[in-house]
């Protein structure tokens, strides 16, 4: 009886930020979703970060920047996927709305100044950046023209923490 050799993994040249944590949580975690690429169910979490970034988004490239047209993209883009129950979709719609009002009240107040590439606003902007011989590669959300250059602005659905801990 013949012994089948196990395949030989061959490391891409590129990484993402997920990728990386999902190696450093769990080897094999990262194996069967980046490799083998095995399909698993959203979370409710997921569902709610990809609408507060579409949205934004779209508000951000519309001339009309209202809270009542932020609130009318918000609802457009909202996605109804994944939630556990109706009780979970409802208290995630309204910390939905809680946040873009919040982010539009910061939004008024400092009047961000978002750079200005090829004439596009630097939205939803690529990256790569080589490190020996990988590349780490994302998206960065906004970019906004600063006195002192530029600021790189990343939204973030999740809880806020207090205090970074070095793997963040």
């Amino acid at each position: 009886q013949r012994r089948s050799r196990p395949a030989k993994l061959i490391l891409p040249g590129r990484f993402s930020f997920t990728q990386l944590i999902a190696f450093i949580k769990c080897p094999l975690q990262y194996k069967f979703a980046h490799v083998m690429k095995v399909p698993v169910r959203g979370k409710a979490m997921f569902s709610f970060g990809k609408t507060l970034h579409n949205a934004l988004h779209r508000f951000l490239l519309e001339k009309d920047r209202t809270f009542e047209k932020l609130e009318e993209i918000y609802k457009a883009e909202w996605l109804d996927e994944w939630y556990e129950s109706k009780t979970q979709r409802e208290e995630y719609f309204k910390l939905g709305q809680k946040t873009i009002k919040n982010f539009y009240e910061e939004f008024v107040k400092t009047k961000p100044k978002i750079l200005s590439i090829n004439g596009q606003p630097a939205l939803e902007q690529d990256f790569n950046i080589k490190i020996g011989g990988h590349t780490l590669i994302g998206k960065i959300d906004r970019i906004d023209e600063t006195k002192e250059g530029v600021e790189i602005i990343d939204y973030k659905t999740g809880s806020a923490k207090e205090k970074l801990r070095p793997e963040d």
